[in-house]
């Protein structure tokens, strides 16, 4: 909230409002209005009103904490950043306790996300089962108070993932998303207000919100690791047409999930690089190029550091090398996620 209020201290806002929702306990939150207060000359946060959280948080809760929102801002048009923590597509109740296929397939329960105790901070800290969302349960929030976001950022680990993408396609005309771990730090909102805010707040620069992400965890951050990409949802249709060309096509016989770019630090990996997936494992080359033809149209403003930060599973190896970055992962061919992938739109939408 303080990096935010430093950018609005540039006086960009216009007629735009920035509304937040914090989170004061699992059951107490806070609406907040930040604004620019010329006779002070200066951003400053004013409390609106005091919310109710009813636990276990649902699509009911969300829909109506977002009317709130609404209601004290309305707008031509509106954005949505979700700071928070995050597990892309995967169902909250398969967190914790973690899902019995993962058993049967001899892993230990705790070999998938549990933060080694010496890692730096990062998004995703791990919450009470109480407090999280479904991506679907989201969708569905947005779409019961009928509108349409221009943008979602997800200030969040690991939603750059396809199937929440997919999941989210009627609600938001693009996406903003990291494929992996996003520092503690979030973004650096300071810096980002005035493109999130461009002309006196009637437009906005995603391709320079994503540069300026990447190039402060590259030029000022003790970790240097970001990730980041805009998907257009316009095109995710599309592109799971060519995704199910590819699926209809095969997989080559030498292929080995082990040589595609993974974007987590565990063993097993719960989350790898769709390009490269494509690329490596398709057996017909022509439904290859077509899918990464209509890829390249989907997903655009693809930054990275060289290297991404894993909290999770390293045995003291925290950074880990990008070679190859398509901007989105997803969960295909992940064994211990199988049951609940399959029952996701994008499994259905490609299969």
């Amino acid at each position: 909230i303080d990096k935010i209020l430093e950018g609005l201290n540039m006086n960009i806002q216009g007629d735009a409002q920035v509304v937040a929702i914090t989170t004061d306990s699992t059951n107490d939150a806070t609406l907040y209005e930040l604004r620019y207060d010329k006779n002070l000359g200066k951003a400053v946060k004013e409390k609106v009103k005091e919310l109710y959280l009813r636990t276990p948080y649902n699509a009911a809760l969300f829909e109506t904490n977002l009317r709130a929102a609404l209601n004290f801002a309305p707008a031509e048009k509106y954005a949505l950043i979700i700071g928070s923590h995050g597990l892309g597509w995967v169902p909250k109740y398969q967190y914790e306790p973690l899902p019995n296929q993962i058993k049967r397939l001899g892993f230990s329960t705790s070999e998938l996300w549990k933060r080694n105790k010496d890692a730096e901070m990062t998004r995703h800290l791990g919450d009470n089962e109480p407090t999280r969302y479904d991506v679907e349960e989201i969708a569905s929030a947005i779409e019961a108070n009928n509108i349409k976001f221009e943008y979602i950022l997800f200030d969040a680990c690991f939603m750059g993932n396809v199937e929440s993408a997919y999941a989210l396609r009627n609600v938001t005309n693009y996406i903003l998303g990291s494929p992996c771990e996003v520092m503690g730090y979030g973004f650096p909102y300071a810096k980002i207000m005035q493109y999130m805010l461009v002309n006196n707040g009637t437009s906005y620069n995603l391709d320079k919100i994503c540069s300026e992400f990447v190039n402060y965890y590259k030029t000022e951050a003790v970790t240097p690791s970001a990730c980041i990409a805009v998907t257009t949802t316009a095109e995710l249709e599309a592109l799971a047409q060519a995704t199910k060309a590819v699926n209809l096509a095969g997989v080559k016989s030498d292929f080995s999930l082990d040589n595609v770019q993974y974007y987590e630090g565990q063993l097993p990996h719960s989350f790898y690089d769709l390009g490269d997936m494509v690329e490596q494992s398709c057996a017909d080359a022509s439904a290859a190029a077509a899918f990464k033809k209509q890829l390249d149209k989907t997903v655009t403003s693809r930054y990275h550091t060289d290297q991404f930060y894993s909290a999770y599973g390293s045995n003291g190896v925290y950074y880990h090398d990008i070679k190859r970055y398509s901007g989105i992962t997803t969960s295909a061919m992940v064994e211990h996620y199988e049951y609940d992938w399959k029952l996701t739109e994008w499994y259905s939408a490609t299969h």
